[in-house]
């Protein structure tokens, strides 16, 4: 994917809820055929599962993935996101198929519907973000600024070659041993146990 924006996600709940919004993050629809494989989804990102484990009645599920342009795009309806966009344009950009509805979701109605809390660290382009979305709410969003740069010492042999091919100084002791070099992002990405946040 162009623009692509990788993503760990926790997802807390009862078992059966989790499952069930796994299967939305999952589902991979093809308007053109009318076939999906749920009855609802995200757009234009996947999901793999990492881990799964159960406590107290609870269920907390790891998950990983990438997706277009950032989280939010994909998974929110606010203007400019997928699910904004599509919904609104269905007859116009599905004509084979006159009598398509939108299966598309967006996160903030499905963490409502399910009893969810989730938990998002995201890596765009020049920052990285993190949410906390508690049965619907937003409870955190921030984002910090971020960036990663490889030295292909091929093309920049030395360090002032480097910074003035990226217009920025930098210093060697910056790169680590395989010539990368972080600057900025969050400082770790621990996710929050709200299991006890749940009325059992």
């Amino acid at each position: 994917m162009a623009n692509c924006c990788s993503y760990l996600m926790q997802v807390q709940g009862k078992p059966e809820n989790v499952d069930e919004f796994i299967k939305i993050i999952s589902c991979e629809p093809d308007y053109g055929k009318n076939e999906f494989s749920f009855d609802r989804h995200f757009w234009r990102i996947n999901a793999v599962v990492d881990d799964e484990k159960i406590e107290n009645e609870i269920k907390t599920a790891l998950l990983s993935g990438d997706c277009a342009n950032s989280v939010k795009c994909c998974t929110f309806d606010q203007p400019a996101s997928y699910q904004n966009t599509f919904s609104n344009n269905m007859d116009r950009l599905y004509e084979c198929n006159k009598d398509t509805v939108c299966r598309g979701t967006d996160i903030l109605t499905e963490s409502k519907k399910l009893d969810l809390i989730i938990e998002i660290y995201s890596e765009e382009d020049d920052c990285q973000k993190h949410l906390i979305i508690n049965k619907g709410d937003i409870e955190v969003d921030d984002f910090v600024e971020y960036n990663f740069i490889r030295w292909d010492k091929d093309e920049y042999p030395t360090i002032e070659e480097l910074s003035e091919g990226y217009g920025e100084t930098y210093t060697e002791d910056q790169f680590d041993e395989d010539g990368d070099c972080i600057i900025g992002g969050f400082s770790e990405w621990t996710f929050t146990d709200n299991s006890g946040k749940f009325v059992i």
